[in-house]
């Protein structure tokens, strides 16, 4: 039952090594699950042996998030911040879908690399990226950090790579793809690297500002996002819980 074109969706960006990796890890958690099959004296068929989607399903959340910990001890306020978190992201990919990833999943089971992910695919290869694609995938980074806020009044330390992620587009847009408004269509990174550097500290001031402009942008249209689907958002999350 494995999907090829769907599983290909998936991994379009990823080199041959990792889709290696991906088949071999994938062969191990088959075995895994006929050996836990055979341990609790249950009988598997031939089906049952073979590789199916989701072994590659599980195989690729690992590459890509870690083991799962099933059983880390989590305060339950933890557990209830972490899936209105991923709601927050969840329910602002489903409504700037197409000019982001297409929801595909959300989870709050511990892994070694996060407590919980929200997972998406792209329609196609995506070579380039307009402004309001930028801005979209922004508001969806902010998104869990704005429903931790909306929903428990503070913020924590789970956004950390959310918020480094959304700075690097909005830090791109404006010193790699000349989004500047007031430095205009220029590439930055490339002044400096053939030695004109010449950015006063205005202009870096000028870039810091927009930088956090695109930010706080994003963090508004999020906030407008989840409040505008509210119900949706908390049952979203408490069905997580």
């Amino acid at each position: 039952d494995i999907n090829i074109p769907t599983l290909a969706a998936q991994t379009s960006h990823w080199a041959g090594a990792n889709l290696k990796n991906l088949v071999l890890e994938a062969f191990t958690q088959e075995r895994r699950r006929v050996k836990r099959a055979t341990a609790a004296g249950k009988e598997t068929s031939t089906s049952d042996r073979s590789v199916t989607m989701l072994d590659f399903e599980k195989a690729k959340n690992k590459i890509l998030m870690g083991d799962e910990r099933p059983t880390l001890a989590m305060k339950e306020r933890t557990i209830a911040i972490t899936a209105y978190h991923e709601a927050g992201h969840a329910i602002l990919m489903l409504k700037k879908y197409p000019l982001t990833q297409n929801l595909t999943g959300v989870s709050i089971m511990p892994r070694t690399k996060s407590l919980g992910v929200t997972m998406g695919e792209y329609e196609g290869d995506r070579v380039s990226m307009t402004k309001r694609e930028t801005e979209a995938e922004m508001a969806v980074l902010h998104a869990g950090r704005v429903a931790e806020r909306i929903s428990f009044d503070e913020e924590t330390t789970g956004p950390s790579n959310d918020i480094e992620r959304a700075t690097a587009f909005a830090r791109n847009w404006i010193t790699k793809y000349g989004g500047s408004k007031k430095l205009g269509p220029i590439n930055l990174e490339v002044t400096q690297a053939i030695g004109h550097d010449h950015l006063s500290e205005e202009d870096k001031k000028t870039i810091r500002e927009e930088i956090t402009q695109l930010n706080l942008s994003a963090d508004a249209e999020a906030e407008r996002v989840l409040m505008e689907n509210h119900d949706a958002y908390v049952r979203l999350a408490e069905g997580l819980i």
